[in-house]
């Protein structure tokens, strides 16, 4: 299987865009290079590590984490 670069790179001329500039929302995005300007597609993938649950404070609103009522 092949592994998934961490980094958004254009596949023509190998480009790597800045973390800033890159597509993080799932889907396929429509990419111009900013280097050779051809146009390619990104998709990024994310794996499913699970849920966080929190407990809510009855009195204070907060989540179990930041809560000062020490009840």
């Amino acid at each position: 299987m092949n592994q998934l670069p961490k980094h958004q790179k254009c596949p023509y001329c190998h480009h790597e865009v800045d973390d800033s500039s890159a597509e993080w929302d799932e889907d396929n995005h429509t990419v111009t290079c900013a280097l050779c300007e051809r146009v390619y597609v990104v998709t990024p993938i994310y794996e499913f590590k699970g849920f966080r649950i929190q407990k809510i404070c009855e009195i204070c609103g907060e989540t179990e984490e930041t809560c000062c009522c020490n009840l």
